[in-house]
């Protein structure tokens, strides 16, 4: 019979090898999405910052880098990187004429579109089998306790 220490420690070990798998799933996640990003001409980033758009809808620097959770120079560079590829383009803003906003291209939203599909196959080669599938809630449940270790504790 187990005593409570070994019991204790055996939850311990377990625990602490989360961590290197999620590690190992995130490295693997986003080299996946790397090699798939470059058959379209992308790189990694610049899909989330074209899915960030709503069609029609233009946004500022601050507002990109609010919806993306970085910082406004991070997300100046990737919209400067997508005007560049005329995917995103800038405009006057109609209520500060001081400042520019950006908004996404006819070529941008295509690729847009391309990426949702990239994406959707993806997640059908990984979610083939119903037990990934139900393990979708416990995913969310973890991505949101990560969040929260980043929100600062006042």
């Amino acid at each position: 019979m187990p005593t409570t220490a070994s019991a204790d420690r055996s939850e311990a070990e377990e625990v602490a090898s989360l961590v290197p798998s999620l590690l190992a799933i995130s490295k693997l996640v986003r080299a996946v999405m790397a090699i798939n990003l470059s058959e379209l001409g992308l790189q990694p980033g610049q899909d989330e910052v074209l899915l960030a758009f709503e069609k029609g809808r233009p946004m500022s620097t601050p507002q990109m880098a609010e919806r993306l959770g970085v910082r406004p120079d991070t997300a100046a560079k990737l919209l400067a990187r997508l005007v560049q590829q005329r995917l995103a383009m800038r405009v006057e803003n109609m209520i500060d004429a001081r400042s520019m906003i950006v908004v996404i291209t006819a070529s941008g939203l295509e690729l847009q579109g391309r990426i949702r599909e990239m994406m959707a196959g993806i997640d059908s080669k990984l979610g083939d089998t119903g037990d990934i599938r139900t393990m979708y809630p416990q995913i969310e449940q973890l991505n949101q306790r990560l969040a929260r270790l980043l929100t600062p504790h006042f």
